[in-house]
């Protein structure tokens, strides 16, 4: 150690690479580390609140948290490296590693890292080893029980799932206070093809989501945002879109963000109050006048966040927040609220009563422009355990909401599919899939999609900004498979582009209830952008409905039977008039497009 310390940086890399292990150290924040790390071998208890005054002179940490935990500080990006390193040497006693508590704070990605060597060498390991006895013993068993080596092959996996759910509590407690996260909720096999595995996937997702009347009705919701008025509402704009989104027949109209603040709002939300220079005859009235016109009113939240230049945001105490190093995460512009917060949880919770009350509000689309990192270290065993409650209070406030708002729908967006998970979709019933812009890059993701959540679920931007034929129709099959979200320049549309996208609503208004009964099935696999067709389906017992697209050809052959659609005959059922030629021949279904770019939807 004395030797380390007179020159620390080279000494120890030496050190390092006579073990093979410089590898660890590639990084800036990781190299400084090793500098704390020589300086602090001193003391035994390597990885927990030493040389606290040596880290702060190097400032591995805030100067002014003296809480002398090194991964607490620095985060969990240095803490994987520094895993490698506890791992590969900890049985080194030149470094006089003495502290069991070597992953504790750190998550499962480590924990399934360690596991591969806990397993390794359990038999070679004593209960009094400098890991501690309450992680390895000589029976090989694993944290507390979670799986046992060699008991069969899946007990490395069982370990891999399960054991996250103690780190992600920060360690200290035992396993059976790790609460709902400690369950992994499905593990399928299909025998088949990707077309099985995706349908009973879908068929999982529906069987744990909460029933709600959305996902049986699957409404369709304008949306004002999307290559509309994107952020920049009036009380005269609005109540012109509203007479346009009623005409097509939509049932929900939402009013998106900019609604509560008259000029640049994106760093001033949080108090969710109308701008009366926006709506100088109240909100009130331009929610009433949707509803005048047969449509349930929405609006735009993003609930979970206040703007750093929110004026309740600046009164408000910091523990209201979630915080790193004694101050307030800020990520685009906002602070981001902690759920774990009783006040929190109730001034959110007052919000939503009062835009229901106030509006008649019966829809929400909940936004979330931001990334929390890796989580709080306020009031917290880790960072890592303030997410882990943060979500679960989320997740409780939802079911509050909807036992108290039976008929509620809520959106999530997440940024445009962000957080589109199945924490947050067991409980809300319709997902924004994206914020991409462009009609045609859309529909990669509009063939792709029912892969990661159910199609009724799966919101699809509708939003011609184009008074043209084509663009119209490619649009709308864009999004009839799924959750047709229209949008769009409706103002600059036609009489044929506005019928084209009436014909839409209505058509899918028809087979809406096969899209939440059928399974996805990817004829083509799955596409991206280097391809020059691209096909999506939905198939029932009776039927198969094919989107068919051709973004950079005016032709397609799209493999049938080996895909498991049976069906020998076709027809084009969107848009009514067809406007294409097309057959099937040895279980395959080829196609004529009018010309580039065009799509289809077709009935097998």
């Amino acid at each position: 150690v004395k030797s380390i310390l007179s020159d620390p940086l080279e000494k120890f890399k030496c050190f390092l690479q006579r073990r093979n292990i410089f590898y660890v150290f590639t990084m800036d924040l990781t190299v400084n580390f090793a500098v704390e790390a020589a300086d602090g071998l001193a003391r035994a208890d390597f990885y927990k609140g030493f040389g606290t005054e040596l880290l702060h002179r190097m400032r591995a940490v805030d100067p002014e948290d003296r809480a002398g935990s090194l991964f607490d500080q620095v985060g969990l990006d240095i803490g994987s490296r520094c895993f490698d390193l506890a791992v590969d040497i900890g049985y080194d006693g030149d470094l006089g590693i003495g502290n069991g508590d070597v992953i504790e704070h750190f998550g499962q990605p480590f924990g399934s890292r360690f596991h591969e060597r806990a397993v390794e060498r359990s038999t070679d390991v004593k209960e009094d080893s400098p890991f501690g006895t309450g992680f390895l013993h000589g029976s090989g068993s694993f944290f507390d029980g979670f799986g046992t080596a060699g008991d069969d092959d899946l007990a490395g996996a069982d370990v891999f799932l399960r054991q996250g759910a103690e780190h992600a509590g920060g360690g200290d407690d035992d396993v059976g206070a790790a609460g709902d996260l400690r369950h992994v909720d499905g593990l399928g096999v299909a025998d088949g093809d990707v077309n099985e595995a995706m349908a009973e996937l879908t068929e999982y997702r529906r069987k744990i989501r909460r029933p709600n009347e959305d996902d049986e009705k699957l409404n369709v919701v304008f949306n004002d945002y999307m290559n509309c008025l994107m952020g920049d509402p009036t009380e005269e704009k609005e109540k012109a879109i509203i007479d346009k989104a009623a005409a097509m027949g939509c049932e929900y109209y939402c009013l998106d963000c900019g609604w509560y603040d008259k000029g640049f709002w994106w760093d001033r939300v949080g108090e969710w109050k109308e701008s009366p220079e926006r709506f100088p005859n109240t909100l009130k009235a331009v929610c009433d006048y949707a509803k005048e016109k047969g449509m349930v009113m929405g609006l735009w939240l993003e609930i979970e966040v206040m703007g750093v230049a929110c004026e309740l945001a600046n009164k408000l105490p910091d523990d209201w927040f979630i915080c790193r190093h004694g101050k307030r995460h800020i990520d685009n512009k906002r602070y981001l609220l902690d759920f774990r917060n009783p006040e929190v949880r109730k001034y959110c919770m007052d919000v939503v009563d009062r835009l229901i009350e106030d509006y008649g509000v019966g829809y929400f689309k909940v936004d979330y422009n931001v990334t929390m990192g890796y989580g709080s270290d306020l009031y917290a065993d880790s960072c890592a355990d303030a997410i882990r409650d943060h979500y679960l209070y989320l997740y409780e406030w939802y079911k509050e909401i909807f036992c108290k708002h039976p008929d509620l729908v809520i959106e999530n967006c997440g940024s445009g599919g962000q957080r589109m998970d199945y924490g947050m979709l067991k409980l809300l019933s319709l997902q924004s899939t994206s914020d991409q812009t462009d009609y045609v890059y859309n529909s990669y993701i509009a063939s792709n999609v029912a892969s990661a959540v159910t199609p009724e679920q799966a919101g699809m931007w509708v939003y011609p900004y184009k008074d043209e034929r084509e663009h119209v129709i490619y649009n709308m099959v864009n999004g009839l498979l799924l959750r047709p979200y229209m949008s769009g320049m409706v103002w600059d549309m036609g009489e044929e582009s506005l019928e084209l996208m009436r014909e839409g609503i209505s058509l899918y208004k028809e087979i809406r209830d096969d899209v939440k009964k059928g399974v996805p099935v990817f004829p083509l696999g799955f596409t991206d952008t280097r391809d020059d067709v691209l096909a999506y389906a939905i198939k029932t017992e009776s039927k198969t409905y094919l989107a068919v697209f051709t973004p950079k050809t005016d032709k397609a052959e799209i493999p049938l039977a080996a895909a498991g659609i049976t069906g020998t005959s076709a027809k084009v059922i969107y848009p009514a008039t067809g406007d294409c030629t097309y057959k099937v021949e040895d279980g395959k279904l080829q196609v004529a497009m009018p010309q580039v770019i065009c799509a289809r939807l077709f009935e097998i």
